[in-house]
């Protein structure tokens, strides 16, 4: 499904990103990978090896800077030429109560939730639109899309706000033949993010979660991977500025 394209995926070195990037390579994308940490981008990138038989391309990152995002997108341009899909998934967590919360805490989760997304869409979308074609897809959460009660307002604020921004891009870039959308999933458990969850809740959250879901169980990255294939290739081709929850029915209609 993705014969001949360049992608790049942010946070690809575990969980979501790297089931992502699994994913599109197994479709037969050309991938390369970014993350903030060396040794887990070596050793995500020696993972995909081993499991597909193509090592992507990977680039030490923070989204949250600037000159990390130039750079980044800099070598995957000057390796291959050009973006075609561009996945936005690199993100952070913090529980704090909100009446407790630090403005340091609510300013780390925007400044990779939500900056960071804002960075690399903007630098990637000015090269996609000097080629009139693009696919941007950005990871965003359930918990953007409605109230939550594990004291993480800053990480849901964060991740509602680039669902808005999704839609917005959307618009503004659709002209350009550039498309945007956006993926919310819900309990992923080969994650970091989950298996913090778990221990937050005192390993009651495990459960909690797969009584939710209308599948009586949690995902998987393949199952995230799955749709970012799916919305990467052209068989999303009318399809902009929307968001798909893949929750296992834990959350519906929104």
């Amino acid at each position: 499904m993705l014969d001949n394209k360049i992608a790049l995926v942010t946070g690809g070195s575990n969980g979501i990103g790297l089931g992502i990037a699994k994913s599109f390579i197994e479709n037969g994308a050309t991938v390369s990978i970014c993350a903030r940490n060396p040794e887990r981008l070596a050793e995500a990138a020696a993972r995909l090896r081993e499991q597909t038989g193509s090592e992507p391309f990977s680039v030490v990152c923070d989204v949250a800077k600037r000159e990390d995002v130039e750079n980044c997108v800099a070598r995957v341009m000057e390796r291959y030429g050009r973006i075609d899909v561009l996945v936005n998934n690199a993100g952070v967590q913090i529980f704090e109560p909100f009446l407790e919360m630090k403005e340091e805490t609510w300013d780390y989760q925007f400044d990779v939730n939500t900056r960071g997304v804002f960075l690399m869409t903007q630098r990637v979308a000015r090269i996609m639109a000097q080629c009139r074609q693009g696919k941007i897809v950005i990871v965003s959460s359930d918990s953007g899309c409605y109230p939550t009660e594990d004291n993480a307002t800053a990480y849901a604020a964060s991740k509602a706000a680039v669902i808005s921004m999704t839609r917005n891009v959307a618009k503004e870039l659709g002209p350009l033949g550039i498309y945007c959308n956006c993926i919310c999933p819900g309990a992923i458990r080969d994650t970091a993010m989950m298996d913090y969850y778990i221990d937050y809740t005192h390993g009651a959250g495990e459960q909690q979660a797969i009584d939710a879901a209308a599948l009586r169980r949690m995902g998987v990255s393949k199952d995230v991977g799955d749709v970012a294939v799916f919305l990467a290739s052209d068989m999303s081709n009318f399809i902009t500025g929307e968001k798909i929850l893949v929750t296992g029915g834990d959350l519906m209609s929104q």
